[in-house]
């Protein structure tokens, strides 16, 4: 569609999502790395199958670690094997030798595999590490240890141990991944009031901050979530309050999108969710949201500067194909966002975190605004679909109001609302 410039319209009844404050973000101020002590883990577990060498180390700290050898393991790649180093002993970690082979073998079949430890499990894509050829073996190793009580995020609730994970080729850490690694780590059900409002954080070094990640509470209690980078990590639930949404009717999905770190607020105590939202802080948002890191290529909007604090959210949404610029080329990021224009960057955005093509969703939904010939022509397709979808609705009085700008609290609906459509928490 070339009209509405990437837009989309925010739903009016169960709204979208609320900005992060116009402004850049501003880095936290550099403090010290948080102080850890180990907390010994004793969760009964099978016995690896096969059964793999291991025997009990004590570390540099004086920190008992199982080690396991896989000389010799042989796997099945019809379907994604398990490495089993589990163990029954009580120690702080595991650290596990990869042969060489299973790397390569991973990558002949296309298959990913799993390594299994006592609270922590990692799923291996094809491929994520670059392995020089004779390397022999690669060392991980998962380390449980007491949560810091310092440096945390204000509203923060420690709902898991914190873990060091390292990754050694060649005795030297592999800073980033080539593919993401998938893991799963044991959180305190018990602690969780909230599991929406639960998310992964690592501790980093350059910032001097715990930086969240994302991440999904399973039913089984654990907290699964991906990483280009091992680090220290923990899961905290984040529990942010306005004092401007006590009674209002999208108070759930704005302190939700908060602890998620989707949003802000207008100020340290407020929210502002009755305010009109700019398309650039509806894509900083979205790209945040779904955590895209398209590799940007040329600027294509003439009013969008590099300077720009939105800038990067803008040129990465725009590869992801959510959202585009207007026939002369301007992106208008201080416009207010109107409810079309919500609605086709919200379906643009399902599309590309699910994969299904746009052009291919059939709907037999019906038409059900009685001001659809009030909308775009481009944008008639996208609300139906919008609609469908359940990301948005239209008013009481049959409307979808495709011109009304949105609210901050109706953007803020429209992105939780993508996000549980999505599974992303």
């Amino acid at each position: 569609s070339s009209g509405g410039s990437g837009g989309g319209s925010g739903s009016g009844s169960g709204g979208g999502s609320g900005g992060g404050s116009g402004g850049a973000p501003t880095n936290p101020p550099t403090t010290p790395v948080p102080s850890l002590t180990p907390a010994p883990t004793t969760i009964p577990s099978p016995s690896p199958t096969p059964m793999l060498p291991s025997r009990v180390e004590t570390d540099a700290d004086g920190n008992s670690i199982l080690v396991v050898e896989t000389e010799g393991l042989q796997l099945n790649w019809d379907t994604p094997p398990v490495i089993d180093a589990t163990s029954d002993s009580e120690v702080i970690g595991t650290r596990i030798y990869l042969n060489e082979n299973i790397f390569t073998d991973s990558i002949a079949n296309n298959q990913p595999f799993i390594v299994s430890f006592n609270q922590v499990r990692f799923e291996i894509q094809p491929g994520s590490f670059s392995i020089p050829e004779g390397v022999g073996t690669v060392t991980l190793e998962a380390v449980s240890l007491d949560p810091p009580s310092e440096y945390l995020p204000a509203d923060a609730n420690v709902v898991s141990d914190a873990y060091r994970f390292t990754l050694l080729i060649n005795g030297l850490p592999v800073t980033s991944f080539d593919k993401p690694v998938t893991i799963t780590i044991q959180a305190d059900s018990s602690k969780i009031s909230n599991a929406d409002k639960v998310g992964v954080y690592y501790y980093s070094d350059s910032e001097g901050d715990w930086v969240f990640m994302g991440g999904k509470v399973n039913r089984d209690g654990t907290i699964t979530f991906s990483t280009n980078h091992f680090s220290m990590f923990l899961a905290l639930e984040l529990n942010k309050v306005f004092s401007d949404i006590d009674d209002h009717w999208a108070k759930e999905s704005i302190e939700v999108m908060a602890a998620r770190h989707v949003t802000k607020g207008t100020s340290d105590t407020e929210f502002s969710p009755n305010k009109n939202i700019t398309r650039a802080e509806f894509t900083a948002m979205i790209v945040r949201a779904l955590n895209i890191n398209s590799e940007v290529g040329e600027n294509p909007f003439k009013d969008v500067k590099n300077s720009d604090w939105y800038a990067d959210a803008a040129l990465k949404a725009n590869m992801a194909g959510i959202i585009q610029g207007d026939a002369g080329g301007y992106f208008t990021p201080g416009n207010m966002i109107t409810r079309e224009q919500m609605a086709a960057i919200a379906v643009r955005a399902y599309s590309y975190y699910s994969g299904v093509n746009v052009d291919h969703i059939i709907t037999t939904q019906e038409v059900r605004f009685d001001d659809m010939e009030m909308a775009s022509e481009w944008a008639r397709r996208t609300i139906t679909l919008a609609d469908a979808l359940e990301l948005m609705s239209g008013f009481q009085d049959k409307t979808f109001r495709p011109k009304n700008h949105s609210t901050r609290a109706e953007a803020i609906v429209v992105i939780y609302r993508l996000m549980k459509l999505l599974e992303i928490f």
